[in-house]
């Protein structure tokens, strides 16, 4: 049985799978990235790398289709909870309306505060889907819930990521000296910058870069979980990557997203003048990179779709 929910993180009902599709506030692992789980283990994901899918429509429901593909061929007999963004107007509407096609469930609910828009979002003529989807019947429910108050949601991203990277203080950038980070040579991994090839003179400012740490895979790279390009030796070649993951002989490619909206952590949060000694590169040089490299790559090739 599949069950899709929006308007609330606040998941009390319990399912064997969750297909996690809202890229800002997900309900179990980190942001950023589309997932098939299973309680606290990833059974599949795929790195967007934005708080928000406008900025890479095609590639977000592409994977939408490949993890729950994945679910239909492997767990079908088991439950299903597909959770989504709660962005119910102009294209956030339309990919609801996708997400619904795509995985047909059998019970829609969803949680407002002022207006249900759910048989709205059914009658959804336009879609981003290549192909012809129907909408299947549902059962629909609609809970209203008390506006709750506004918490910095950056922040409490920010806390999610620090936690899913390790932090065990209040002190972020001494947890992550004491990590061991991987490393691999710049030549051994494909290195993409929204979604292009980066050039080698951009190779220092990836530092502290978010990025998703994938497998090459046919039509998208498969993710396995999040790093932090911690360092970078331009000499030898080599990046320091720092990862929960614990299986990564396999990891072929690093995905980096950066502009507007991207995932990511405040420098403030990595950076301290104890820090600094760690690096190989001169944190100058880093800073001035990284500032050059986010005014050249403000443009979003997904976008256009």
């Amino acid at each position: 049985m599949v069950s899709l929910i929006f308007g609330t993180s606040e998941i009390t009902q319990s399912f064997n799978f969750v297909l996690e599709t809202d890229l800002a506030n997900p309900i179990n692992g980190p942001p950023g990235l589309v997932s098939l789980r299973r309680n606290e283990e990833n059974i599949k994901s795929y790195f967007i790398g934005f708080t928000s899918p406008k900025h890479n429509v095609q590639k977000y429901l592409q994977a939408v289709q490949l993890c729950f593909h994945h679910w239909r061929a492997s767990f079908c007999d088991q439950t299903l909870l597909v959770h989504c963004h709660n962005w119910k107007s102009g294209i956030g509407k339309t990919m609801l309306s996708d997400i619904i096609r795509i995985t047909q469930p059998s019970n829609i609910i969803e949680y407002f505060t002022e207006n249900p828009e759910v048989n709205s979002i059914l009658k959804e003529k336009s879609s981003l889907l290549e192909g012809v989807y129907r909408m299947s019947p549902t059962k629909v429910t609609t809970l209203q819930i008390p506006e709750s108050q506004k918490n910095d949601i950056k922040a409490e991203r920010g806390r999610i990521l620090e936690k899913y990277f390790g932090k065990t203080g209040v002190d972020l950038p001494h947890n992550y000296i004491d990590k061991q980070p991987w490393v691999c040579f710049v030549s051994d991994v494909t290195i993409t910058i929204n979604l292009n090839p980066i050039e080698a003179r951009f190779i220092p400012a990836l530092v502290p870069k978010i990025c998703g740490l994938s497998i090459r895979a046919d039509p998208i790279p498969e993710c396995k979980g999040l790093g932090i390009i911690r360092d970078v030796n331009t000499e030898t070649g080599m990046l320091y990557i720092i990862t929960p993951l614990a299986n990564i002989h396999e990891i072929d490619t690093l995905e980096i997203h950066t502009g507007e909206g991207c995932i990511e952590l405040e420098r403030d949060a990595l950076w301290s003048s104890q820090f600094y000694d760690e690096f190989e590169e001169d944190i100058g040089c880093v800073l001035h990179n990284v500032i050059l490299a986010e005014t050249q790559q403000k443009y979003h090739p997904g976008r256009k779709n």
